[in-house]
């Protein structure tokens, strides 16, 4: 399960979106139980450690996570145009 990310697919670049349990629990109450937190932070722990970026959403909105992941994307070369409509889409 922790490998499963790589299985599924091959990313040639991995962005990593994460949150405290206590922004998460208000987002979601599911993911305010301790347990279900735990074994939820236990399988991703791999994903996390080979992230080439990871943003902490807490206090970021959706347009903001979007640009920093954009601004991210666009230093890597053959990533600088396919984002562009998608982005103005999520502002509109």
């Amino acid at each position: 399960m922790p490998t499963m990310w790589q299985r599924i697919t091959r990313p040639d670049l991995l962005i990593y979106l994460d949150v405290s349990q206590t922004i998460a629990g208000q987002r979601r109450s599911a993911e305010s139980q301790v347990a279900w937190w735990d074994k939820l932070t236990q399988r991703l722990r791999h994903a996390r450690q080979h992230a080439d970026l990871r943003i902490q959403t807490d206090d970021l909105s959706v347009g903001e996570v979007l640009t920093t992941a954009l601004a991210f994307l666009r230093r890597h070369p053959g990533c600088s145009q396919p984002f562009d409509a998608k982005e103005e889409r999520l502002h509109e």
